[in-house]
């Protein structure tokens, strides 16, 4: 068998639409996999992103999609755990201002959310904690042994 997803997607056009239904199930459980595991590594650290975290599959005729995302307009600080600031690498820790509920005295400008910051608002560093990539490092194995098994029999069907 070949590397990786190239035989899912030189296979697709073959396939019936019954097919590629349970591909595409098969797909979601093996996001599920890593999204399952992700929300349990986000939540030893965050109340919030653990509930963000999102699976979502496309086949298409020339391309196949597992797409896990996590983090949303209420919860931006999800992006920042995983990735940290732009430009700043593998670096353990990112940088934020400190945010302060509408109304507190901290604040002056309107942010995101009802929060505020005010002009003298200090800067803090806060650690990392990465929650998707350890999890796709630690499963890649499992998932696309059980994804060329799925494309193997979708062949065969």
């Amino acid at each position: 068998m070949e590397e990786g997803f190239a035989p899912v997607i030189k296979a697709i056009k073959k396939w019936e639409p019954e097919v590629r239904k349970q591909l595409r199930k098969e797909l979601q459980a093996s996001g599920n996999m890593i999204a399952a595991g992700s929300r349990l590594l986000a939540g030893a650290h965050s109340t919030t992103i653990p509930a963000t975290i999102k699976v979502r599959t496309r086949i298409q005729s020339r391309k196949v999609e597992v797409e896990i995302r996590a983090g949303s307009a209420e919860v931006p600080i999800a992006g920042l755990y995983e990735l940290g600031n732009k430009g700043s690498g593998k670096s353990e820790t990112f940088r934020h201002p400190v945010f302060a509920r509408e109304g507190s005295r901290a604040g002056k400008h309107k942010g995101p959310f009802g929060i505020t910051r005010s002009d003298k608002a200090p800067w803090v560093n806060q650690k990392r904690h990465p929650f998707l990539s350890p999890i796709i490092k630690l499963r890649t194995a499992a998932v696309t042994k059980r994804v060329g098994a799925a494309v193997e029999a979708a062949n065969e069907a």
